[in-house]
């Protein structure tokens, strides 16, 4: 599944006039469609689909992706371009509005979409805002919504924006979300772990207990054998230890920040907070979650195998040792024939 970006800038191109228009849009026309096709849940968003001119180019698209999940959400009265997304009809992707549960307000929200995927668990927001026009304070005060919300509607706390610093903080906890979500982050993540992390333990408590040696331990955790991981883990239910994997954080925020943020802006450093946000409040303490419940895992079955091995080898000794039972009488009865010949 791909998700593309596209900016149609109203479908002009570089020449303002309807006889380009139209080409272009039988060019992207072509170029979405054989995109679509690669895969069922493959998604298009597109930015700057104009309005003007009595809409006669949405309204073109729309014909041309009659057969297509074509999602588009926007306030006639205030828009110019709207952002639209397309999809495969049998896709999961649908319409979401977690982010604004309002979206009447001006052109600004027109450029607004939010389509969710259940089978992948992927939400995605497409936003096309000039932001190097104007500061986010300012852009932030269009989305505050509190002055036109109902008074039902104000009781919900999760449709209200009451000012600028929810508005901004609202879109920062999306992204967090979304970064967190991503399987390829985790996947990264958890390789760096197993490669340089280490496993960290602490006393709980200054008791004599078969725990001594790790009130004050550690070990990398691509070594650790498998007798400590069960030996750390009921120390710890036993409550005399505290354990933490300690992972290279720098490392694993620098290659979050290289592929996440694309050129220095105005929302860079936001980013980067978010990014550190996503990772200590969302990501760690499930990646934690995942290598400790993996590590006991294979640590458990790898004592199985011991004591299933060791059974075994009980189990040969007894047959042994039953064998040589039996023959005992025949192995004297032998004896003393040979004695009397």
């Amino acid at each position: 599944m791909r998700v593309m970006s596209y900016n149609v800038n109203g479908f002009k191109g570089n020449k303002d006039s309807l006889i380009n228009m139209r080409e272009n849009l039988d060019k992207i026309e072509a170029f979405i469609k054989d995109f679509l096709l690669g895969d069922i849940d493959n998604l298009v968003i597109l930015q700057e689909v104009s309005l003007k001119d009595n809409a006669i180019y949405y309204k073109k698209i729309i014909e041309k992706f009659k057969d297509y999940k074509f999602i588009c959400s926007y306030n006639v009265s205030y828009a110019n371009f709207i952002t639209v997304a397309i999809a495969n009809n049998k896709s999961k992707w649908v319409e979401k509005h977690d982010f604004y549960n309002t979206r009447k307000s001006n052109d600004y929200l027109n450029r607004f979409i939010e389509v969710y995927n259940e089978e992948y668990k992927l939400q995605v927001l497409g936003l096309h805002i000039p932001c190097n026009k104007k500061d986010i304070n300012e852009i932030a005060k269009e989305f505050v919504n509190i002055g036109k919300l109902s008074e039902e509607d104000k009781k919900n706390k999760d449709k209200v924006v009451a000012n600028e610093e929810e508005a901004i903080q609202g879109a920062l906890d999306i992204i967090a979300e979304n970064i967190s979500d991503n399987a390829k982050y985790r996947k990264e993540i958890k390789r760096i772990c197993y490669r340089e992390a280490l496993i960290v333990t602490k006393a709980s408590k200054e008791e004599q207990s078969n725990y001594e040696m790790y009130y004050d331990y550690q070990e990398a955790l691509k070594f650790i054998p498998s007798h400590r991981i069960l030996a750390i883990n009921r120390g710890e239910k036993e409550e005399f230890l505290k354990v933490k994997i300690e992972k290279p954080e720098d490392k694993i925020l620098l290659y979050m920040e290289k592929d996440i943020i694309k050129g220095e802006t105005q929302f860079t450093q936001m980013l980067k907070d978010t990014i550190l946000d996503s990772f200590e409040r969302l990501i760690e303490p499930s990646i934690d979650r995942e290598i400790r419940s993996d590590l006991t895992e294979k640590a458990e079955e790898k004592n199985r195998k011991i004591k299933r091995k060791s059974k075994e080898k009980e189990a040969e000794k007894i047959d042994d040792a039953r064998l040589i039972w039996y023959n005992i009488p025949k192995i004297i009865i032998t004896y003393n024939i040979t004695i009397k010949e």
